[in-house]
Order: C-alpha cells, then sequence, then structure tokens
C-alpha cells in the first residue's frame, strides 16, 4: 500500500513496517520529578546534578507493533530525528551529540517477571543487613574503578565476594533486580546509604513507574505489558553509546505496545576522576 505523508503503513503482505516514527513527549510524566524523594535520592546518588550522566526520554509511536518487529523499532528508533533531538550521549573531549546514523545495534530483552522486593531478603539472611536494616561495611576496595565500602555492593558487583552467589543469573537478569543494582552503585559522585531501606523503596517506585500493567481478562491478574531491551553498543553512527567500557553504564528502551510509547533511560558511568 502507498503511505500517507507523515505515516508508514504496515505492509499486508509481510507485517513489515517501512519505518516507525517518533515524536518527543516532553510532558510525559516521570516518578523523577513528581516525586521528591526519588528526585533528592538520584541526585545524592550521582544519577543528577552537575556531574550526573543520566537521561530519561519518553516518546510516541504512530505505527502498530510486534516483536518480531524489536531490531527494526530499535534501530529507527535511534535513528529518529525526534530522538536525536534531544538523546545526547557525552563524548571524549566534545560536548554531547547525537548518536548519527546507526547502522547496527547489539540490545538483547530483559525480563520482567520479578514482582516483588522478597528476593532481596537474602541479603539479611546473609548478614549484609542488619537487623535493624543497616549495611554492613567493609574494607575500601575498587571494582572497574567503582569504590565498593560495604558488604551490599560488594555482592551486587565483586565476583570474588562469597555473598556474590546470592543471586545467580536469571536473578542478575531481571529488571527489578538491575534497578535496585543501579541504584546502589550510583554514579561517580555517589554518596551511599548506610541503610537498606531508601534502595529498596526507591526501587519499588522506579520499577513501578517504568513499567505498564494491564488486567488479564481471562485470570483477572494483572500482568506486566512492557517489553524491555538492554542496549549495549549502537554502531555506524558519529559517537559511541558510552564514552568508555564501565559496566555501570547502562541503556534501556522501554516499550508500551498498548500506548505506543517507548523510553530511553540512559546512564554512562564515570569514575569521580575522570
Amino acid at each position: 500500500p502507498s503511505a500517507v505523508p507523515g505515516k508508514t503503513l504496515v505492509n499486508e503482505l509481510d507485517g513489515k513496517v517501512e519505518t516507525f516514527t517518533f515524536h518527543h513527549l516532553s510532558e510525559a510524566p516521570s516518578v523523577f520529578q513528581s516525586d521528591a524523594d526519588v528526585a533528592d535520592k538520584f541526585l545524592q546518588w550521582g544519577f543528577t546534578g552537575d556531574s550526573g550522566l543520566m537521561q530519561r526520554h519518553t516518546f510516541r509511536f504512530d505505527q502498530y507493533y510486534q516483536k518480531y518487529m524489536s531490531e527494526q523499532f530499535i534501530k529507527d528508533f535511534l535513528n529518529s530525528d525526534e530522538v536525536q533531538g534531544v538523546f545526547h550521549v557525552p563524548q571524549k573531549k566534545k560536548d554531547p551529540g547525537p548518536l548519527g546514523n546507526v547502522t547496527r545495534v547489539r540490545a538483547r530483552e530483559v525480563p520482567c517477571g520479578m514482582t516483588s522486593l522478597s528476593v532481596f531478603d537474602r541479603l539479611g539472611e546473609a548478614g549484609i543487613v542488619r537487623e535493624g536494616g543497616s549495611i554492613m561495611k567493609c574494607f575500601d576496595n575498587y571494582v572497574d574503578e567503582l569504590q565498593v565500602a560495604d558488604e551490599l555492593c560488594k555482592a551486587l558487583v565483586d565476583e570474588e565476594s562469597p555473598n556474590y552467589t546470592l543471586f545467580d543469573d536469571d536473578d542478575r537478569e531481571e529488571f527489578l533486580f538491575r534497578v535496585f543494582r543501579h541504584l546502589c552503585i550510583g554514579g561517580g559522585m555517589c554518596q551511599f546509604e548506610d541503610y537498606i531501606e531508601p534502595y529498596l523503596q526507591t526501587t519499588k517506585k522506579v520499577y513501578k513507574d517504568m513499567l505498564a500493567v494491564r488486567k488479564n481478562d481471562e485470570t483477572g491478574k494483572l500482568e506486566i505489558v512492557s517489553q524491555i531491551f538492554d542496549l549495549r553498543a549502537a554502531k555506524g553512527g558519529s559517537a559511541e553509546l558510552f564514552p568508555s567500557k564501565s559496566p555501570y553504564s547502562f541503556c534501556y528502551i522501554i516499550l508500551n505496545p498498548v500506548k505506543r510509547h517507548v523510553t530511553v533511560w540512559y546512564m554512562a558511568w564515570r569514575t569521580m576522576f575522570g
């Protein structure tokens, strides 16, 4: 079928969309702005403020989407003029700028099956979190330039720690776990917490804010409808996705196919020393 100006239609024969188109929703609600406690914590943990390199942008898209279209969707998203107009990545010795023409991406879908914080009860059982909620300290150490000053951070990032195996690979892949881990690591200028509760409460708020749910008509239960991608690389552009190879940087593309909204949540991790 011929495309309507400003729109791109699904090909009726093979279901392929010629190009996805996007519109920036500058007024889209975000817990980072609407919740003062979350905003304060993200500033304290080094995500925002003068040294923070976190971004979140939400867009509407026009076309019908199905899961098998994900690779094309991500490429179209990153190449969209609307997206490149606001999503600027930090660059070495340059001002932040758009990615440029992206020809290849490396991304994988992130499971979001966890629906409670009970997985983190293991931290108390292992003695990492004391009965009153305080976090056990440890001798300072560095793992990939991150200063590790407590047993919680050690269990999350240090594979040599005996507590690293508290969480298996399946746990660590889950989006809920990833959010919690990102918050505990923070940015390069992070001021860490002495108690676990701020990490747990903020994880809960961010997780709920990022994901879309709806009630299943047959079971009556709520189910997550969002599809999440962990974007690790974008090739062929004029800038790298991340300015360094830090394992603490992240970029998630969070797609709500019901509302036809998509959010990019990005953080370039940079050590406090440069």
